[in-house]
């Protein structure tokens, strides 16, 4: 493992753990640029902040710059608990049960809550709530952003406030497949398994139960990590949160969920950099077996890295499109390069999008589908430049992406091939 690696994640469990003894780290400028980029991908550098002033030495623009990340996140969130704080007295007055769930309750596990940066509030809303839910956020102000929503998720933004609300219908949004028919019947959302927190200064919440809540966080995590890679921050969400409520699951129910969904390979690979790291409770493996080490090290990376192989792009979500059956049960592995790659540019219809519904729906229209992609791909790099992926790196990223879902076991290969 690289010496500058080794630091981070050192800085890391300083910084996630109130009552930690920290020691000096000596680190080279290169180092320090490092863990700056990293802890920033990762919206991390506002929680790293405190302990990265303390610990490493650097010159005083350096730290001026940490020190802004750390402040606007103070600003940003305390506004969005704010908010937050107001719909949800809106809800209870109007008998509207709004469920919250990620965003704050992990934030508060941090030693600093207003440290933990997100980008909206979550809120799950059962079917027969959906038409008030939407009026309250309406009546306060709030507008749908339409490019944003679908119908099992709409995204509202308040102009004045800055906050962004996503209110969820299903907590797996507009996937489907088999994937989704087996988080379905595990019944997460049941209202009888709901609980009540205090969270971030005295909010007081209804939230999905600890169990129900971590199973979901693996279902999150791993949609973002199959469709286009996602940061380390998981990691520290996942290891706070079975610190401080892992005594309230049941954890032969846990993996035998998790087992039924077939993510066990992943959640083993995150448990394992959990314990090894920062400091993760061992009782959550209960004796289950670690990955392999070449495993856990390119699963490592690839958290640090964000998915990201070919530099950082704005627009990361460019393979979303061909991922998407990969993450729902509905694609297999071809086991060679090439017939991935003649996979990824000539899909099968079950395999296209909603952009191309003309050919799901008629077969012979097909290949005019494939010259569609083709032209649609061509223009957004002309227009795009730089930031949009030239073909090779495309299958570049997805031929990456494929071979961390097989090691994972996130996958299977083809039927034939067996």
């Amino acid at each position: 493992m690289q010496k500058n690696v080794i630091q981070f994640l050192k800085l890391m469990n300083y910084s996630i753990h109130s009552e930690c003894e920290k020691e000096n780290i000596e680190v080279s400028q290169q180092e320090l640029d490092d863990i700056f980029v990293w802890a920033n991908r990762a919206k991390l550098a506002p929680v790293m902040c405190n302990t990265v002033l303390e610990v490493l030495d650097m010159n005083q623009e350096m730290k001026e710059v940490w020190k802004r990340l750390s402040m606007k996140s103070l600003i940003t969130q305390c506004g969005n608990y704010a908010s937050l704080r107001t719909i949800l007295k809106e809800g209870e007055q109007r008998k509207v049960k709004f469920v919250v769930f990620k965003g704050c309750v992990l934030a508060d596990l941090y030693p600093q809550y207003t440290l933990r940066y997100s980008c909206d509030s979550d809120i799950f809303v059962y079917e027969r709530d959906k038409q008030e839910a939407v009026k309250i956020l309406e009546d306060l102000g709030y507008r749908i952003i339409e490019d944003h929503t679908n119908p099992k998720v709409y995204v509202f933004y308040h102009e004045g406030n800055k906050h962004c609300v996503e209110l969820h219908f299903c907590l797996w949004e507009d996937y489907d497949g088999p994937q989704m028919k087996v988080l379905e019947s595990l019944q997460l959302d049941a209202e009888e398994k709901l609980i009540e927190l205090d969270v971030c200064g005295g909010m007081h919440i209804t939230t999905l139960g600890h169990e129900e809540h971590l199973i979901y966080q693996m279902f999150h995590m791993i949609k973002h990590f199959v469709l286009q890679g996602i940061s380390i921050r998981y990691i520290s969400d996942i290891t706070l949160f079975i610190n401080a409520y892992g005594c309230e699951v049941d954890w032969d129910s846990f993996w035998n969920k998790i087992e039924k969904l077939g993510y066990d390979g992943f959640v083993k690979g995150v448990f394992t950099l959990g314990i090894r790291y920062l400091g993760l409770d061992d009782e959550c493996m209960r004796n289950k077996e670690q990955p392999d080490e070449k495993v856990l090290e390119n699963l490592l990376m690839d958290f640090i890295n964000k998915g990201e192989i070919k530099g950082e792009r704005v627009a990361n979500w460019q393979i979303l499109g061909i991922m998407t059956p990969y993450l729902q049960g509905e694609s297999e592995v071809e086991d060679t390069r090439w017939k991935r790659n003649l996979k990824v540019m000539f899909p099968k219809r079950k395999d296209l999008t909603d952009d191309y519904l003309y050919a799901k729906k008629f077969a012979f229209l097909l290949p005019v589908a494939w010259v569609h992609r083709a032209a649609k791909f061509w223009l957004k790099r002309i227009r795009c430049g730089k930031e949009w992926y030239s073909m090779e790196e495309k299958l570049d990223l997805v031929e990456h992406r494929l071979m961390l879902l097989k090691e994972l076991e996130l996958v299977k290969e083809h039927k034939h091939n067996k």
